[in-house]
């Protein structure tokens, strides 16, 4: 499964309950070993976002903005 689309997944799931439950926090750990794992196949780097109910669940920056002069992300 690409990141995209498991971004999109998760996002809608953390969006379909009303407080940080277990699956919410799986879905976070999972976040963090999957993206640093596949993010290399697809881009030197990205951020992600989950915001639930104006509250955000999620916001990490992963790999480097800059290549050539080793800057890594910042989220």
């Amino acid at each position: 499964m690409q990141i995209p689309s498991l971004l999109t997944i998760s996002a809608l799931l953390l969006t379909s309950s009303f407080g940080q439950t277990k699956a919410d926090k799986q879905i976070i750990k999972s976040l963090d070993q999957l993206i640093p794992e596949r993010l290399t196949q697809i881009s030197p780097g990205c951020v992600v976002l989950i915001v639930k109910q104006n509250k955000v669940l999620y916001r990490k920056a992963f790999g480097s903005a800059n290549i050539e002069l080793n800057l890594p992300m910042q989220g």
